[in-house]
């Protein structure tokens, strides 16, 4: 009964273990979908962007702190604030220079010390937060930082005398060429921008989908470990309930046996008992026989000898 409770016990505790095993897998494979789903969404926000629109790099959490989207939904409802004057560039925050703000509040400069970019190209962020200004690191409402540098002359004085000061003087202060490298059509750069989020977007269905296959050889590996430790628990009950049985069953033939002795033994004896009884019985009779048979022939004798 002991062996039969602990194996039911180890019964138990294994099948425990295989259903915490596939509640993992299970978690891990809804994960999974949940980072698919995000995917899918992301890449559908990209099909729908017009080929003119600016993506901001934070929204595929390049160069952007894990919790900036947290900071973004605290600080979006409340005062923007203004850009935090820094002595230079904070290491890992890019540089952009000759730049100038947009209507929308979107950043339009030479971008430098980029990871994503190269060195000097134009580029357009998503809008700020607050105000821009010289020489202090701003963030879009995405979560991405920038540390802003000299601004543009075009920023300044508006291109070609428009946005304030116009006229002549603005002008002379811009070449052609600087105007047409500075209102460089930024389709390239949103290009760049799709063709990287593609990349990392397959590279993170490669990376999920060998987490998914890991998850699921890992579960695999794990329930045949349980089922194979249930296999030799349940072939274990088995041979500890057949040698039980057989002393069972060894026991009551040792007790049947002398059972049997004792009671051959017990009708031997009163075999014997009865046998006895019966020849004592038989004498009995036979004397009393043999007295009667004498006083008979005393008695004959007798009348015999009166006659005589």
């Amino acid at each position: 009964a002991k062996a039969l409770a602990a194996a039911e016990e180890r019964r138990r505790e294994a099948e425990e273990k295989r259903a915490k095993a596939l509640a993992a897998a299970d978690e891990k494979r809804r994960l999974a979908e949940e980072k698919k789903d995000a995917l899918k969404k992301a890449e559908k926000v990209l099909s729908q962007a017009k080929p003119r629109a600016t993506i901001s790099l934070g929204f595929f959490g390049f160069g952007q702190k894990p919790d900036a989207k947290k900071e973004e939904q605290q600080q979006g409802g409340g005062t923007p604030k203004a850009a935090v004057p820094a002595a230079g560039a904070p290491r890992g925050v890019p540089t952009i220079k000759d730049w100038r703000q947009k209507s929308d509040g979107s950043i339009t400069g030479l971008i430098y010390g980029s990871r994503m970019f190269g060195a000097g190209e134009s580029i357009t962020t998503s809008p700020i937060q607050g105000k821009a200004a010289e020489n202090a690191v701003v963030q879009t409402k995405t979560g991405s930082k920038y540390y802003l540098g000299t601004k543009s002359v075009v920023g300044r004085k508006g291109l070609f005398g428009f946005g304030g000061g116009g006229g002549a003087g603005a002008k002379k202060a811009v070449s052609p060429a600087q105007a047409n490298k500075k209102t460089v059509v930024i389709k390239k750069n949103t290009s760049k921008e799709d063709a990287l989020a593609k990349r990392k977007a397959e590279l993170e269905a490669q990376n999920r989908a060998k987490a998914e296959a890991a998850a699921k050889r890992k579960a695999e590996l794990e329930a045949a470990r349980l089922a194979n430790a249930e296999e030799a628990a349940r072939k274990r009950e088995e041979l500890a309930a057949a040698a039980a049985r057989k002393k069972e069953e060894a026991e009551a033939a040792k007790q049947a046996k002398a059972e049997a002795a004792a009671s051959q033994k017990e009708q031997a004896e009163a075999t014997k008992k009865a046998q006895a009884a019966a020849r004592k019985k038989e004498e009995a009779e036979a004397a009393k026989q043999a007295k009667a048979e004498a006083a008979a022939r005393k008695k004959e004798e007798a009348e015999a000898a009166k006659k005589a």
